[in-house]
């Protein structure tokens, strides 16, 4: 089933490129074949994840297992064994994906995701077709539809680790306070995953029903760490770890540690705003083109003719925007380096 999966995925990103290329003539034509090829895409990868739920496999699995030991069997009928044996957890698309984008549900999200890069392919297509790109018209469309899907995991990704960064310390805070009333550590967690607001209390809610079920708290704790890859948490981690293996006051390490992570988010505020200038000319530079083309519309018609009706005009209209782009990209490759 993977295997076929993997070929009609594959088949949607290149068959829209090969339809392009078969109808480069046509520009318009190629643009609106190639998106409804993605948006048939769309439709076959929604309805596959809806189907592939975990809660129907896990359903059809234990509806299985349950009728060898019901008396519904007859006599002549055999047991499925193959119920029994270890299987993947998850498909091949959402494993990787679910590794890279780990705040996220990317189960739900994929689809938006998908949805949006189909409008990232049209503004790629249009953006060819206004530019006379010719064959390269036909490899924007799948790269902008596939780029704009993995932009919006990435922001809801990033969205989501800003909001769990905030919200940790008040947690962290709390398990202090419920050690120091008596609690254990472990149940202090367990409280606070039912009494801190998402998204740290799906994170703590992970964490307590892992012990619940019997796995060691340490194995449990640096599984979550390692798969969220957040430096707060693998501090946490550390901190609740170490407190196990050598003992001692775990409320005094817990307050020393959420005033480190208070620390470190007041560090990252101002290295934020030191680079405000920066972004502020970022926006500057990418809105001066637009409004001097609009300008020169209304003051000097002819120069716009010419810039974008002639070849030559046409060409450095290329090179412009390319060469303002990655200004734009290096300048803010500056501006992130310096924040972090």
């Amino acid at each position: 089933m993977n295997f076929v999966v993997a070929i009609l995925c594959a088949a949607g990103v290149l068959l829209p490129a090969g339809l392009s290329l078969a109808l480069v003539d046509s520009p318009l034509l190629s643009v609106t074949t190639t998106l409804v090829a993605l948006l048939l895409e769309v439709v076959f990868v929604k309805l596959w994840l809806e189907h592939r739920s975990d809660q129907k496999v896990l359903g059809r699995r234990l509806r299985q297992v349950a009728r060898p030991l019901s008396n519904d069997m007859t006599p002549d009928e055999e047991v499925d064994l193959s119920i029994f044996r270890q299987r993947r957890a998850k498909s091949w698309l959402l494993e990787p994906l679910e590794q890279r984008f780990s705040m996220i549900d990317v189960r739900a999200a994929l689809p938006k995701a998908i949805g949006l890069g189909g409008l990232g392919g049209l503004a790629a297509g249009l953006a060819g077709m206004f530019g006379e790109l010719g064959l390269l018209t036909a490899l924007l469309v799948p790269v902008g539809w596939l780029g704009l899907g993995w932009l919006v995991l990435a922001m809801q990704d990033s969205g989501q680790r800003t909001a769990f960064n905030k919200l940790f310390p008040e947690t962290v805070d709390h398990i202090v306070r419920l050690v120091r009333a008596g609690l254990p550590s472990m149940e202090a967690i367990a409280v606070a995953a039912e009494e801190s607001p998402p998204p740290v209390n799906g994170v703590m809610r992970e964490i307590a029903e892992g012990v619940q079920a019997g796995l060691d708290p340490e194995t449990v704790i640096r599984a979550t760490a390692a798969r969220l890859r957040l430096p707060e948490f693998s501090l946490f981690s550390a901190t609740i770890c170490l407190q196990r293996s050598t003992g001692g006051s775990i409320s005094s390490t817990l307050g020393t540690l959420s005033e480190t992570i208070r620390a470190r988010i007041q560090t990252a505020a101002k290295a934020h705003s030191s680079t405000a200038q920066t972004r502020l000319t970022l926006v500057v530079l990418s809105l001066v083109p637009v409004v001097v083309l609009i300008g020169q519309n209304f003051t000097n018609p002819q120069s716009i003719q010419t810039l974008f009706f002639t070849e030559s005009g046409q060409g450095l209209l290329r090179w412009g925007v390319g060469l303002i782009v990655c200004g734009l990209l290096v300048a803010r490759s500056l501006s992130a380096r310096i924040g972090r």
